[in-house]
């Protein structure tokens, strides 16, 4: 938790040892387990290798890490203590069978499972649950009872003793955290949830003779979904801080996912365990798309859900800080539940919630952000209901960015040109933010690549369109006109990028504005010469800030009274340059850097633009 980061670069491997002994073994199996399972070759595949081996590499090339933490279901395909209970149960059963003392059958179950947790290469989380489940064995070979909260506090604290650095593992953290939370409060969730209008009558639609099913189905349910709560609510801080989200859908993911998670899990180790025997695998692995297909459609359909999860942006400390006080509270306090109080607080926080989304999902003031997404480029144009984003600078910082925005929806994201640092965040967009369509300039949509086209078509369900010289985009009361480059472009280079005029006129309030993108002088240049763009109140400068942005003669014509260059503090580059900045200031401009003062939004004025920026303090001191 110092803060220590490190990277490394391999050049080079001039050798490479497999491992020797029982580890060695476990890695040769672990191989042909996954070549048989031929990944690849589709998304339920991927999903069984991230299950039963741990092996997440063809989750994350086929984009199913950002549908899964929509859903609030990265827990599922990252081995942990779920994977291990279905593995003790099916295990279970295979050993009640054979005539042996329960102490032997309880070491071989936990030998067992320890197999499993080095099987799939040993994370933290398993380990924990796998030391959890030799605790309770051990209490009860000693007569003790378990009790699984001191199990999770003494095996965290014994494992944070001897690998400090697992202090700061997020995997690791929220293992921890959602067992405590499931330990504290799943049971006063049961009673909570009791309170509330139960289904108390079988419905005529069940068959005789299968009310006791239909009861115990009904209470699997109902503590299916006060376990997701409890640990939902408990991790929310870490999760909400790390991935800038927040799942709503969460709880109905866990319902749905539940049964499909545990037959994947059990054809899987079946699976496992016929490698040798490959004509009746493949029936196993058959049953296995079935249900994993059924599985990721399941997921895809609850991502693409409206608000299926929300962008937010929280300190990890005063999160933490908040839930501890409330979890103190409520455990001290340990309140009688009314089922219509219960109800009604419900409603509440229901009615709350969404007129804060309602108000800026459909009551946006009208404002230009140029977004603090470090060395890149995305900039929020929006106006009421209307939303558009040109680029989506180069990771996940642009899912913080919209939080910080209170953006839930896209109506359009414009690419510029295909640079990373201007189409990295895209990927990250899915299952976060909706977007309804992605454009590029004319002639590019050839030439995105494949990872960039299924990242269009995961996050708006086709392919993009093309903008050209002339073309206008409207985003409510905003219009952005095309009027760079001229011809058709492959979007490889800076001179391909989408130069935007930027126009607003109602209520007397007005803007003007260039986003150069990364155009640079030749291009600026050109547009001033045809007339396309002239006079205006904001400059997006090109190309980051470099010395070739933009000349002091095109600065003069332009005369922007701010300009704001985007990018990244320390970066490699020299961006912003001291030439583009004394260009810029000369012409009396006020001169901008989002990694001096963070998001700059400029608004519509009666006389002028008007500029807030995330760090006034740092603007008054520079």
């Amino acid at each position: 938790m110092q803060g220590v980061w490190g990277t490394v670069r391999v050049m080079r491997i001039l050798s490479s040892e497999p491992r020797s002994g029982i580890l060695g073994a476990l890695d040769v199996w672990r191989g042909l387990v996954l070549q048989s399972f031929g990944t690849g070759r589709s998304e339920a595949r991927a999903v069984l290798a991230g299950c039963v081996c741990g092996s997440r590499s063809a989750i994350r090339s086929d984009g199913l890490d950002d549908v899964f933490a929509a859903c609030g279901l990265s827990h599922l395909v990252a081995v942990s203590g779920g994977h291990l209970v279905v593995l003790c149960a099916i295990v279970g059963v295979l050993l009640e069978r054979m005539r042996m003392r329960p102490s032997t059958r309880s070491f071989l179950l936990l030998a067992i499972c320890g197999a499993f947790v080095l099987f799939c290469g040993a994370p933290a989380s398993a380990v924990r649950a796998w030391a959890m489940f030799g605790v309770a064995s051990g209490a009860s070979a000693a007569g003790r009872r378990a009790h699984a909260l001191s199990s999770v506090c003494a095996v965290a604290c014994a494992m944070a003793l001897w690998e400090p650095t697992l202090s700061g593992e997020l995997g690791f953290l929220l293992s921890v955290l959602s067992v405590v939370g499931i330990c504290l409060f799943s049971g006063y969730g049961r009673y909570a949830v009791g309170c509330l209008p139960q289904v108390r009558r079988v419905p005529r639609w069940v068959p005789r003779g299968a009310s006791r099913a239909f009861y115990q189905v009904r209470d699997d349910l109902r503590d299916v979904v006060v376990v997701s709560l409890a640990a939902q609510l408990v991790t929310l801080p870490i999760t909400a801080s790390a991935f800038s989200r927040v799942s709503l859908v969460a709880p109905l993911a866990n319902v749905v996912a539940a049964p499909l998670f545990t037959l994947v899990m059990g054809i899987g180790a079946v699976a496992t365990c016929l490698v040798p025997v490959p004509a009746v695998q493949g029936v196993a692995l058959a049953c296995a798309d079935v249900v994993g297909g059924a599985f990721v459609w399941a997921m895809r359909t609850l991502a693409a859900l409206p608000l299926a999860s929300i962008p937010v942006e929280v300190g990890a400390a005063p999160a933490l800080a908040v839930a501890t006080v409330a979890a103190v509270a409520l455990l001290m306090a340990w309140p009688d539940v009314r089922g219509g109080l219960l109800a009604g607080l419900a409603c509440g926080v229901v009615a709350v919630v969404l007129v804060v989304l309602g108000y800026w999902r459909f009551l946006s003031p009208a404002r230009v952000c140029v977004l603090d997404v470090g060395q890149g480029d995305a900039i929020l144009v929006a106006d009421g209901s209307a939303a558009v984003l040109v680029d989506t600078g180069p990771d996940d910082s642009v899912v913080e960015a919209l939080a910080r925005q209170h953006v839930y929806h896209l109506d359009a994201v414009i690419l510029t040109h295909f640079h990373d640092d201007h189409v990295g965040g895209i990927s990250h967009l899915l299952g976060t933010v909706g977007c309804d369509r992605v454009i590029v300039a004319e002639g590019a949509a050839d030439d995105e690549g494949s990872e960039l086209e299924r990242s269009i078509l995961e996050l708006t369900g086709g392919a993009s369109e093309e903008l050209s010289y002339g073309d206008a985009v409207r985003v409510g009361g905003f219009s952005l006109r095309v009027v760079s480059p001229t011809t058709e472009v492959d979007g490889a280079d800076n001179e391909d990028s989408i130069e935007l005029a930027l126009a607003y006129e109602e209520e007397g309030a007005s803007l003007t504005g260039l986003l150069a993108g990364d155009a640079e002088r030749d291009e600026t240049g050109a547009a001033l010469e045809r007339g396309d763009v002239g006079d205006v109140d904001f400059l997006k400068v090109g190309h980051h800030g470099s010395e070739v942005s933009v000349t002091s003669e095109e600065a003069a014509e332009l005369d922007p009274e701010v300009s704001v260059a985007s990018a990244g503090e320390g970066n490699r580059y020299g961006h912003p340059s001291q030439t583009c900045v004394d260009v810029l200031e000369g012409a009396g401009s006020t001169f901008l850097c989002t990694m001096d003062v963070g998001d700059v939004t400029v608004m519509p004025g009666q006389e002028g633009p008007r500029v807030r920026v995330a760090s006034p303090a740092n603007l008054a001191r520079d």
